[in-house]
C-alpha cells in the first residue's frame, strides 16, 4: 500500500523520482503550495478548525476547514524535517480541493510544478 502511495505522490510531483533520483518537489516548493492554498481558502471565506477525528464527515465545508488548519501543522513538519508526512498531507488537502470541485486535476498538478498561471 505504502508502495502505491509514493507512485501516487510521484504522478502529482512530490518527492524524488525513484529511477533518476530527480527531486520533483522540495520545502521552498512546498512553502509556495501551501501559501496558494492559504490564499484560497481566505478568498472562500473557509475558518481554519480541526475535525473530530472520529466523528463523519457530513458537510463538506468542514472538510474544507479542516483542510485549511492542516497547512499550518505542514509548515511545522517542514521545520522539522518530517518532509514526506508534509508530502502526505499535501495529498490528502489536494484530494479534497479536488473532490470539492475547486480545482481540476491539471492545475493541481501545475500547483505542484511551479505553473499556477493559467
Amino acid at each position: 500500500m505504502y508502495r502505491y502511495i509514493l507512485d501516487f505522490l510521484q504522478v502529482f510531483g512530490y518527492g524524488r523520482n525513484q529511477v533518476t533520483g530527480e527531486v520533483l518537489m522540495d520545502t521552498q516548493d512546498m512553502q509556495r503550495v501551501i501559501a496558494l492554498y492559504r490564499e484560497e481558502f481566505d478568498r472562500l471565506g473557509v475558518k481554519k478548525k480541526d475535525f473530530p477525528h472520529f466523528e463523519k464527515l457530513i458537510e463538506p465545508w468542514r472538510g474544507l476547514e479542516h483542510c485549511y488548519a492542516m497547512l499550518d501543522k505542514m509548515e511545522r513538519f517542514l521545520e522539522e524535517g518530517e518532509i514526506e508526512k508534509a508530502f502526505r498531507w499535501l495529498g490528502f488537502i489536494q484530494g479534497y480541493l479536488w473532490s470539492c470541485g475547486i480545482y481540476r486535476l491539471d492545475e493541481l498538478m501545475k500547483h505542484n510544478k511551479n505553473e499556477t498561471q493559467g
